[in-house]
């Protein structure tokens, strides 16, 4: 039966009576008339729902409880029925059941927004804390929702904060604020500005003080710019409160007034508030019942706390306990706070001052109603809010003089005891409050406390040391380095506070001071070190010519790697290198660059003339080596353990992942690296991957609950094993350990999930990337403690990365398609997909499919835009496009990203150099030399020339790259002639050595790997534009430089035919491998063999296989030697054609008559939109419309040649 469904006749007027005498607050009348109505009709669900509440008021719980279940015995599902039964089961302590009640309530009716809050104060009551946050949340939904201000902005939902600022509301009840105020210090841990929004000033002036609130205002107030903003009482729900992690108190501190009174009396002192501002009588105490507590009134000095007490029982108590009013002192919660500092105890109803109280700190006693609020609980004596609070909880009956009873008792126990009372907290206490939180990793609200006692005791160092401390762990470097140095100028032999300022100043980026603060550890480390001989320590930025210098390796193996990067640069010095290190260091340390020999620590010491521990180093050569040199790798493998290695992990095709989970437990709060098993787990279920365990003792339990991980470790004897491995691996996982730094020093890829506060060495957080380690990439925690976020990334990440080696794999056996479809694929993921959004750019600009590869590349500038390797990419693609301002652009930002990125740097010259800018695009021409795929530097022992007169002396000129930057660049022997007095030009090979020998200047040509004649200086032809400072106007233009062989030229003149046809000689793909940007498929030349009268001739150098040739066409390839017979063939022909090629460049220099079909996008030194060539001026340029188009080419080249050329119009 619907309880909603109308009664009858006679019942029905029982019922409306009832209800009527219900509203009139008649509770006994208006149960006879349901009882009236249910005698006439016992079905009637609405009548017993009704008779359940009006028992329910007259505390006729029984009654009620039977009433609510007839109710839905007769209507199953009723809501509101449900709702009430629930409260009901709760307010009388049956937790259970009032669970069962209610969760089936928000089952049947998921968005009865009233079931989810009374559940909600079920479960916290029962101490189920992250459920019951989780249905608080529906406080807002509820028939009568909680006002809250909302702000309009974003409301936060539990997102990283760290670089923001979020704005909190307070709600409901002063009380509510106060106790939940204490969770803006876990906010501003997770480094955001945190700001306070309170319904009045006195709230306001009491929160400013609160640990990790910024700043706090009201409601006629201008709010300022914030990213976000949250309901306070939200905050446990994000913050994953549990009972364990409910921050601790206290929290709140008063500071002292001039008008604060100072508070006198007998004994004991005690303040009483016996009543809140509501009318709620759950939370009032006759005053008439505290008389009881007149029998101590010589051992204890009352106090009145209440405000808005009548004069009537103001008179009482003065009567009863000679209470001393204090209410005209209290002003505001500011005023109260400084008051209750000076009581011992506090005695209260459930009210703001019961929660001001305890969040002072304060002894307190609060007397709890019968059914208490949920943040009370139903039974304990204690409270999680408030560690100095003690419950005494109203007996079954509801009667307060039971409660009071409880009191007298406690009290006289408390006065018999030899028990202090809580002292106000000084400087001690707050340092030892500060050092408590520390631990707990409440590093706002220890800050706060530091601080608080620093301003207490202004020369206490301790305080200032400890608050600068605090900053650390908030990734708040610089303003720790303020704190820092003012505990230097209390205390200046603190080492500590020196180390402490050195790793600040580190992280911060200041170096040079960094190096010579962290110089005091020597004060603390000298027990850690094996006994090391009294040698004079080197002196600092010197030459060390024939000595023998000892180094020893201190504090961790990470450090020890991190700092080995400078033993080269020692030894640069001229000194012999002694490394003293850990036993499973040796072998590595031995093979590294400059390292004469490395000794295991307890093994006897060589002499030595000086010493220094390894991380004094960066101070020591601080004038002589960059503050980080970043020369990476700087360890390599031993090659016999890297080749046994490679045997054993042979490549399977999949992605090979050495894991790292845990390092050494470091025995501090704020240093735990280590990962479980279960975080772990989602990175070896990853497809198309291996694991690897390096992990040093591991256990079998542990690595059972990795699926197909297989175990390394057992065959790890030291660290010249892991080295070996991990150069044997696509990736290595580590957390912050000695791993990590090995991986690094190796140049080996690596991942490091890092924690929230990381350590000195990984700053600057916002790079995802190390200073000290190219090859590393970082995850940081962006919520401390939190690594699901971290592993979810890294997961995603790793999924990424083995799509991606199975597309590069696909594409290194030519199945470019399914390589792009692996990008693609990779693309899609959540997260750091910048890489596969780069690859599948960087493939389909190979393909020609420029379009979709601007798309791809823009959305890899777009998921990171400080990805400069996506920037190049996309610079490149522009360009192919033809869009110039936009591909110069994007290899600007490229470099701006990384000034030391060569490729970029080279792209955006050969740009340059294109657009007519010479001098600064040669300059950045010499990025060839170390960019990705570098030229050889060849002869780099042998003095470089730099471009000055160097008259009398011998220079090599030495070719590098393709014959035809050979054949451009030889113009330029002359001007060095000029200079210098003679010059040998090497070449490639034979195939130019004869040709080369006619250039003016050239006194001798010789091939690469021959023998070198007496050499001066020497310098790369193509640095020669950059040496002799050449712009486009100064650009020599004396053509012919280059001469055929006139007697090689009359053989050719004698093979070829004399039959009137025209002579045309052509060339259409370079490279055994063609680039498809300089080859034409033979198919569409056709069109220029059927013109009439032509003779063609390849000029090929090998067959084309693929091309099946036209009668009209001679093949001489199997004839031509090397050039200069390619040379002697263009002096008998009337025309030269030839795409961008070697070719092309011999017709230009021996000035024949000449046609260069070019790409879209040309190389530069074809220039752009131009019919002829600045290096060439003979030549005619035929250039493509539109990507990939040679057929338009072919047809202007068609008519073009049905035009008779003006030899052929002299001949004729």
């Amino acid at each position: 039966m619907n309880r909603h469904q109308r009664p009858k006749g006679s019942v029905a007027v029982w019922y409306r009576l009832g209800t009527r005498q219900l509203r009139q607050n008649r509770p006994d009348d208006a149960a006879a008339s349901f009882r009236q109505a249910l005698a006439q009709d016992p079905m009637l669900a609405a009548a017993w729902h009704n008779l359940a509440h009006a028992c329910q008021q007259m505390r006729q719980y029984d009654h009620a409880l039977v009433s609510y279940r007839r109710a839905l015995q007769y209507c199953p599902n009723d809501a509101c029925s449900l709702n009430n039964l629930g409260v009901l089961l709760r307010e009388l302590g049956r937790l259970d059941e009032s669970l069962q009640v209610l969760g089936q309530l928000v089952s049947l009716y998921p968005d009865d927004g009233d079931g989810h809050w009374n559940l909600a104060l079920s479960l916290l009551m029962t101490r189920r804390y992250p459920e019951g946050w989780q249905e608080y949340e529906w406080r807002f939904r509820r028939t009568l929702p909680v006002r809250v201000h909302d702000p309009g902005s974003p409301r936060w939902q539990g997102e990283a904060l760290e670089g923001k600022t979020i704005l909190l509301c307070c709600e409901q009840a002063y009380g509510d604020s106060i106790q939940f105020v204490r969770f803006a210090a876990g906010l501003a841990d997770w480094g955001a500005t945190v700001l306070l929004h309170c319904p009045d000033q006195s709230l306001a002036q009491l929160l400013a003080g609160a640990p990790g609130v910024s700043r706090t205002m009201t409601p006629d107030e201008t709010l300022p710019p914030h990213d976000c903003w949250s309901p306070l009482l939200s905050l446990p729900l994000y913050l994953q409160t549990s009972q364990e992690s409910i921050p601790a108190c206290p929290y709140l501190f008063a500071g002292k007034t001039a008008s604060q009174p100072v508070l006198s009396g007998t004994g004991l002192k005690v303040g009483l508030v016996w009543s809140g501002r509501s009318t709620d009588p759950q939370r009032a105490c006759p005053v008439q019942l505290l008389a009881p507590l007149a029998r101590f009134s010589r051992q204890v000095t009352f106090f009145s706390l209440q405000l808005n007490s009548t004069r009537h029982d103001l008179d009482l108590l003065q009567h009863l306990l000679g209470i001393i009013d204090l209410a005209p002192h209290l002003s505001d919660f500011q005023a109260t706070a400084g008051i209750m500092q000076q009581l011992d105890l506090i005695i209260s109803i459930d009210s703001a001052p019961a929660h001001l109280a305890g969040a002072l700190g304060r002894e307190t006693w609060l007397l709890l109603h019968q059914a208490p609020d949920w943040r009370w609980g139903l039974q304990h004596a204690d409270s999680d809010w408030y560690p100095t609070m003690r419950l005494f909880r109203q007996p079954a009956g509801e009667s307060w003089q039971p409660v009071i009873d409880q009191v007298v008792e406690a009290l006289e126990q408390r006065l018999n005891s030899s028990a202090a009372s809580i002292p106000v907290a000084d400087t001690g206490d707050l340092l030892t409050l500060g050092d408590r939180l520390r631990e707990q990793e409440q590093w706002s609200a220890a800050h706060h406390l530091y601080r608080l006692a620093a301003w207490l005791a202004p020369n206490n160092y301790r305080a200032a040391l400890c608050a600068g401390g605090c900053l650390m762990f908030l990734n708040r470097p610089d303003k720790a380095a303020t704190w820092f140095r003012q505990a230097i100028a209390l205390n200046p032999e603190v080492a500590d506070a020196h180390i402490n300022l050195g790793m600040a100043l580190l992280s911060s980026g200041n170096l040079q001071e960094g190096w010579r603060e962290f110089e005091w550890r020597s004060c603390a480390i000298t027990a850690q070190l094996p006994p090391i001989p009294a040698l004079p320590v080197i002196p600092p930025n010197s030459r060390l010519d024939g000595t023998t210098v000892l180094i020893h390796a201190e504090q961790g193996l990470g450090d020890l790697l991190q700092f080995a990067r400078y033993l080269p640069l020692l030894a640069t010095t001229g000194a012999q290198i002694i490394v003293s290190v850990p036993a499973v260091m040796q072998r590595l340390i031995a093979g590294l660059t400059g390292v004469s020999r490395a000794v295991s620590h307890g093994e006897l010491l060589p002499e030595a003339d000086y010493q220094l521990p390894l991380l004094s180093l960066p101070e020591c050569l601080s004038e002589l080596v960059p503050a980080i040199p970043v020369q990476v790798p700087y360890l390599l493998p031993d090659p016999a353990l890297q080749a046994a290695w490679q045997s054993q992990l042979a490549d399977n095709g999949v992605l090979k992942v050495g894991l790292i989970w845990r390092g050494s437990n470091l025995g501090k709060s704020g240093y735990s690296r280590a990962l479980t098993t279960e975080l772990l787990r989602p990175l070896t279920e990853v497809e198309q991957t291996t694991c690897y365990s390096l992990q040093l003792g591991a256990s079998s339990e542990e690595l059972s609950q990795l699926p197909g991980i297989i175990d390394l470790a057992p065959q790890i004897t030291d660290f010249a094993d892991t080295a070996a491995i991990m150069v044997n691996l696509d990736l290595v996982i580590s957390v912050d350990t000695s791993t990590a730094h090995l991986a690094g020093a190796l140049g080996c890829r690596c991942w490091v999930p890092l924690l929230f506060a990381p350590d000195w060495r990984w700053y600057p957080l916002h790079d995802q990337g190390s200073r000290w380690y190219p090859s590393l990439t970082t995850f940081r925690q962006h919520i401390p403690g939190r690594w699901q976020p971290v592993m979810a990334e890294l997961a995603a990440a790793l999924q990424g990365e083995a799509l991606l080696h199975q597309g590069h794999q696909l594409g290194r056996t030519g199945r470019r398609e399914e390589a792009i479809e692996k990008f693609r694929a990779a693309a899609v993921l959540p997260d750091r997909n910048g890489p596969a959004f780069l690859n599948l750019g960087i493939y389909l600009r190979a393909d020609g499919k420029l379009l979709q590869a601007k798309e791809a590349l823009l959305q890899a500038t777009q998921a990171d835009p400080g990805y400069p390797e996506a920037w190049q990419n996309l610079g490149l693609t522009h360009q192919g496009l033809g869009e110039l301002p936009e591909a110069y652009t994007c290899l600007k930002r490229a470099l701006t990203l990384r000034p030391d990125y060569s490729t970029a740097r080279w792209n955006l010259g050969l740009l340059q150099l294109l657009l007519g800018e010479y001098r600064p695009g040669f300059e950045n021409f010499e990025a060839r030399f170390t960019k990705l795929g570098a030229v050889a530097r060849l002869h780099n022992t042998i003095p470089a020339w730099d471009g000055t007169s160097y008259p009398g002396k011998t220079i090599l000129i030495h070719a590098e790259q393709g014959y035809g930057d050979t054949l451009q660049f030889v113009r330029f022997i002359p001007m060095v002639t000029e200079r210098v007095g003679k010059v040998i030009l090497e070449v490639q090979d034979n195939a130019l050595r004869e040709l080369c020998q006619s250039v003016p200047g050239v006194t001798t040509t010789i091939v690469r790997g021959e023998t070198l004649p007496a050499i001066d200086c020497q310098a790369p032809l193509l640095s020669l534009p950059r040496l002799l400072k050449i712009s486009l106007e100064t650009l020599p233009h004396k053509i012919p430089y280059l001469t055929a062989d006139k007697q090689k030229t009359g053989y050719w003149e004698s093979r070829l035919p004399h039959d009137g046809r025209r002579r045309i000689g052509i060339c259409w793909k370079g490279r055994p491998t063609p680039d498809p940007q300089r080859s034409i498929p033979f198919d569409e030349l056709r069109p220029l063999f059927e013109l009439a009268g032509t003779c063609w001739i390849s000029l090929q150098a090998e067959q084309d296989q693929t091309a099946r040739l036209p009668e009209v066409m001679i093949d001489l390839s199997n004839e031509i030697n090397d050039f200069s017979d390619t040379a002697a063939i263009m002096g008998c022909l009337d025309l030269v054609i030839s795409i961008d090629s070697a070719v092309a460049h011999l017709a230009g220099a021996l000035g024949a008559p000449g046609i260069v079909l070019l790409p879209f996008a040309p190389d530069w030194r074809w220039a752009l939109d131009q019919p002829h060539s600045p290096w060439y001026p003979g030549l005619q340029l035929f250039r493509q419309p539109a990507p990939g188009a040679w057929k338009p080419v072919i047809t202007a080249l068609c008519n073009a040649l049905t035009q008779p050329s003006p030899a052929e119009a002299s001949r004729g």
